[in-house]
């Protein structure tokens, strides 16, 4: 926030006042000043409409994924995202097999777990597999064979349940399956925090020296 404020200040206060300054020069600008101080002119003179604009997209973002077609829409695209998909589906996972171990091992029915599973799952794409699994168990299904093609359908996922229905040990090995993808989402997140917060002091580092670039470079020429 900070780092953003300083590039508002710089955009709409400084930026201005050099303008005003460049203004007796008789040389023209440099192309990369002039696009810069046009920027500058063009967020002072149309703040209020960019600001309008921005919060009616918001309001609409939050109507558009309470929708059923948005919320599905935006579950399948945050899974698609490069490294974040992949963060995001584990721990979706994790948090469906933690439930379903303490279920179990409460004494629940696995059709009522799943059932409960999938009425209160915040994300559209896991209903939808709890509900593929639901139906397939109330079939006469084995839980491996109902989670195959869907999202909860990994190599480990199902080759842990399976050997916890050949051993009676399920809801133990679905504890195990939920732990080593909690343990995956601290590692990677961890990671990707280490590499995202330099990356990201380097790109306002290069946006805040543009700008100063843009500013005194025609008073070094």
């Amino acid at each position: 926030p900070l780092s953003f404020g300083m590039i508002g200040l710089m955009l709409l206060y400084v930026l201005p006042e050099f303008a005003k300054f460049y203004d007796g020069f008789e040389e023209e600008l440099p192309f990369f000043t002039s696009m810069v101080l046009s920027l500058a002119d063009m967020l002072r003179s149309n703040g209020v409409y960019i600001l309008v604009a921005i919060v009616a997209l918001i309001i609409f973002f939050q109507w558009w994924k309470k929708s059923d077609s948005g919320a599905r829409s935006l579950a399948r695209f945050l899974f698609n995202v490069p490294l974040v998909g992949n963060l995001l589906h584990k721990y979706q996972l994790s948090q469906v097999f933690h439930s379903l171990s303490v279920m179990l091992s409460g004494g629940m029915p696995l059709l009522s777990c799943l059932e409960d599973l999938r009425n209160s799952a915040s994300n559209p794409l896991i209903s939808d597999g709890l509900s593929h699994a639901t139906q397939a168990v109330r079939e006469g299904e084995s839980l491996t064979e109902s989670f195959k093609d869907t999202i909860l359908d990994t190599d480990l996922s199902l080759e842990m349940i399976q050997v916890g229905e050949n051993t009676g040990s399920l809801p133990e090995m679905l504890f195990n399956v939920a732990d080593f993808y909690d343990e995956e989402v601290k590692n990677q997140t961890e990671g990707l925090l280490s590499l995202l917060e330099p990356a990201l002091l380097l790109f306002m580092a290069l946006i805040v020296a543009s700008l100063l670039f843009a500013m005194y470079y025609p008073i070094f020429n």
